[in-house]
């Protein structure tokens, strides 16, 4: 299921069917870019380090959309290790601002709660109440906008 991004293009939040909480397989693949401007690929270089030295890792393989060569799929983990898919035009400082900025956490939580805790916990939700769940979230936009600061 996909959740639309409010008009924002470079902007994709991916709501997965069921939480998978621990069970990622996150891997190491950069994507590949055909950027022959050298500034901008030292630069999506530099990002991506960055990221991967505060545990949000690059998964698949080349860029997420074809006219967006420096697009990429960021696979990170919220406290309670929900999985987390972050799809950026390109790694860099305004773009994981502008995720943090939509990231609706209200919306997210009610669609893991829509049906009540035994749903919930159906699901893999390893709270006991939204609370818990909408601190998780608050504490995972803080540490992406805390990696946000250290990019270009």
């Amino acid at each position: 299921m996909q959740i639309p991004s409010a008009g924002f293009p470079h902007l994709e939040m991916r709501a997965r069917v069921g939480l998978r909480y621990g069970r990622g397989i996150p891997t190491d693949t950069a994507p590949s870019t055909n950027q022959s401007n050298i500034t901008m690929d030292d630069k999506f270089k530099k990002n991506l380090e960055i990221l991967e030295e505060n545990d949000i890792r690059v998964c698949g393989e080349g860029p997420v959309w074809e006219n967006k060569p420096n697009s990429v799929e960021l696979e990170t983990y919220t406290d309670a290790g929900e999985d987390m898919i972050i799809c950026l035009e390109e790694p860099s400082k305004k773009c994981l601002q502008d995720y943090c900025d939509n990231f609706d956490i209200d919306e997210t939580v009610m669609l893991w709660w829509q049906n009540g805790r035994d749903a919930a916990r159906a699901k893999g939700v390893p709270f006991d109440n939204t609370r818990e769940h909408y601190e998780d979230y608050e504490a995972y936009l803080a540490e992406l906008r805390r990696v946000a600061e250290l990019l270009d």
